[in-house]
């Protein structure tokens, strides 16, 4: 997974040639176009979150992952100043993988993915920053999707394609 943060562009964890999972973030600097490894790993090494890489005010927030057979509910938080990492005290409410996340104010958006009995969810989990607390949004989307993307224009949250058989081509408005 990867977002621009601060100038720099941070590409978090994956996997290695051998598929060792891992645990560090390597930082390109626009400015001076060079590239980096930050000098503390993640927590917990993770794989497969392409699309739950986000950021606000000064922190990258790493959401959910893969990692040694487990699926992640937990969210890893890195602090640019601080250059250190924490991991949010509550985890996200469901196990969901293929998901898609977005940031809109001071929460951050959880969009669709799968779960264990590879069914596609239409819920939408949102994370409060400033409350620090996890809750299901009242609507969900109107068409269940998994390995989708989403993104934010000026006011709205939009969610865009994913797996499945309606969500194909498809885009949706928050």
């Amino acid at each position: 997974g990867c977002v621009v943060c601060e100038d720099k562009l941070y590409v978090v964890g994956g996997e290695d040639a051998e598929e060792t999972i891992l645990a560090s973030v390597e930082v390109y600097d626009f400015a001076t176009e060079t590239w980096s490894i930050l000098p503390a790993p993640m927590p917990q090494a993770r794989a497969v979150i392409t699309n739950a890489v986000v950021q606000h005010k000064g922190k990258v927030y790493v959401v959910g992952g893969y990692d040694e057979g487990e699926w992640l509910q937990s969210v890893a938080v890195y602090d640019i100043a601080a250059e250190a990492w924490s991991v949010l005290p509550a985890e996200m409410m469901l196990n969901r993988r293929f998901f898609a996340a977005a940031v809109h104010g001071n929460t951050i958006y959880v969009l669709g993915g799968m779960g264990e009995k590879y069914n596609a969810f239409r819920n939408v989990e949102v994370y409060d920053i400033a409350v620090g607390e996890w809750s299901m949004m009242s609507a969900e989307m109107q068409v269940a999707r998994n390995m989708c993307a989403a993104a934010v224009h000026e006011d709205d949250l939009y969610i865009v394609g994913g797996r499945g058989t309606e969500a194909v081509h498809t885009m949706e408005r928050i």
